[in-house]
């Protein structure tokens, strides 16, 4: 190829000096009002070529320089990813092994890297959680529901950071926040009715058994959740009368 571009070039040498021979005339260049300038024939020909040429290389930079800027991120990337992904099964690791500030510290890394890593926001706060930092723990799971609002395990470990420093409103609001995503959700209809009967509600009570009793139970779960819900109307009555 570079062969070609070598025989081209001398060939254009070539035209040029076969014009220059047939055309020694020159050109009047008016720059400016009394700035007039003569450039030969051949003169003006190389300088008109040698301004495309500069024009057409602009062009080839640009692009070459937006690919490689393209390719510079996509790779970068792609190293990000790879290192969250190590640090995250490390971190993984160490919350298994209930190392929990060692997991808090690969956690932390991981976000360093990438803020918005929901999962790694939802590990740091188990481990908080589990160090006794309550309120980081919350913020955290608020942080994850925020980039997330229909993580279900997100929600969950929200409603269990609530329910255990004593939030019992806003633990409700959240377990009414799941079951708005699934209804049928028994997870989330037990711990609703376990929190409602400490608070001896008895009318909602009541109702979220309803819907514990509709739900798809287990069949073996089944009579027992029945004989339940006797119980707490019996219990519902009473608190009437």
């Amino acid at each position: 190829m570079a062969r070609f571009y070598f025989v081209l070039f001398i060939a254009f040498l070539g035209v040029i000096g076969y014009l220059a021979v047939l055309n020694p005339g020159s050109v009047d260049i008016t720059v400016a009002r009394n700035d007039v300038y003569k450039v030969t024939t051949i003169g003006l020909i190389l300088i008109c070529a040698a301004s495309g040429a500069l024009f057409v290389l602009f062009g080839v930079l640009v692009k070459d320089t937006s690919r490689y800027l393209l390719e510079w991120q996509v790779i970068r990337k792609e190293k990000q990813k790879a290192k969250v992904q190590e640090l995250y099964s490390k971190g993984v690791d160490a919350l298994l092994g209930l190392k929990f500030a060692q997991a808090e510290t690969y956690f932390r890394k991981i976000l360093a890297l990438d803020p918005n890593h929901v999962q790694s926001l939802l590990k740091l706060g188990n481990c908080c959680l589990r160090q006794g930092n309550h309120s980081e723990a919350i913020r955290l799971y608020q942080q994850a529901r925020n980039l997330d609002d229909h993580n279900i395990e997100i929600l969950f470990a929200l409603e269990g950071g609530q329910e255990e420093t004593g939030r019992v409103g806003e633990a409700l609001q959240t377990l009414d926040a799941i079951l708005s995503i699934d209804p049928s959700n028994l997870t989330a209809l037990f711990r609703t009715r376990d929190i409602l009967l400490q608070q001896k509600q008895w009318n909602k009570v009541l109702d979220t058994q309803e819907q514990i009793v509709k739900a798809p139970l287990p069949l073996e779960d089944k009579p027992v959740e029945h004989r339940r819900l006797l119980g707490l109307r019996y219990e519902y009555g009473r608190a009437l009368l």
